[in-house]
């Protein structure tokens, strides 16, 4: 276990290298993709390799970095002068938290909780300014819906007389065409009855 450790703190540290090198290199108003995949692996592998030792300070603060840097890279969230200087932040968090495990000791001033309710600050306060998004039932049926005061405006009021010659009766209204099953037809039987009385 012993040399597991040891892995995993030196590469922990290589990690928190190359994220503050990243951080400090990187351009806020057109951050390069590839920085920011690399700043995000970073976080994402200190954050899994801590999680299987229990370092579960470590792994708090980091799970809230790396879903903040995916929402980024991502499109989803803007990169902001803020959240760097927060990123930073989190970074010397991170190297405290490190240095404590490494050396078998405990510091209750390192502001865990802090840092990661500032993180996710972060993103609550982003994901609030998106607009909704429509829906897929809204999508399906009213692509094509016209508002109220178009349909009134386009839609010509129908003629009287047309109305009434190609209005449908009730009972054929869902029926269509198809006779009551066992019923007569009646136009036929009238002409039946007319031929009788001529004859």
């Amino acid at each position: 276990m012993e040399q597991f450790l040891e892995v995993f703190f030196e590469e922990a540290e290589e990690h928190l290298a190359n994220l503050e090198h990243l951080l400090l290199t990187l351009d806020i108003a057109a951050p390069d993709r590839e920085a920011l995949d690399g700043i995000f692996r970073a976080a994402h592998s200190i954050k899994g390799s801590s999680g299987m030792f229990g370092f579960d300070d470590l792994t708090a603060v980091t799970h809230v970095l790396e879903t903040l840097l995916d929402k980024i890279r991502g499109g989803k969230i803007a990169l902001r002068v803020e959240m760097v200087d927060v990123f930073l932040q989190s970074r010397d968090v991170l190297g405290q938290l490190l240095a404590c495990h490494k050396h078998a000791s405990a510091d209750p001033s390192i502001p865990v909780a802090a840092t990661a309710t500032r993180l996710q600050a972060l993103i609550d306060s982003e994901s609030s300014t998106q607009p909704p998004q429509p829906s897929a039932i809204e999508d399906a049926y009213g692509l094509f819906d016209a508002s109220p005061a178009e349909s009134q405006s386009t839609i010509a009021p129908p003629d009287q007389h047309s109305a009434a010659s190609t209005s449908v009766p009730e009972d054929d209204e869902f029926g269509f065409f198809d006779d009551q099953p066992g019923a007569p037809n009646q136009p036929a039987q009238v002409v039946k009855d007319g031929l009788k009385k001529t004859s």
